[in-house]
């Protein structure tokens, strides 16, 4: 078994399948961190709910200009 088929990549070959993998992406690093972050350091979780909605965005144009760019 090769390692191409034990960890298959994650191919965009749509801006729709772009900004899909940019959200998925977002929801496995970018929420989870700012998650732990938040709670750490005590701070309300309207200060999470406006790090996220910022770094979903960013992370969702990203993925789509990566996505045209190839």
């Amino acid at each position: 078994m090769g390692y191409r088929t034990a960890f298959p990549q994650p191919r965009a070959s749509s801006v729709g399948d772009g900004i899909l993998l940019g959200a998925l992406v977002w929801l496995g690093f970018g929420a989870t961190f700012k998650a732990a972050q938040v709670t750490f350091e005590r701070r309300p979780w309207a200060v999470w709910g406006i790090q996220a909605i910022h770094d979903l965005v960013a992370e969702v144009v990203v993925a789509a200009i990566v996505t045209l760019w190839r």
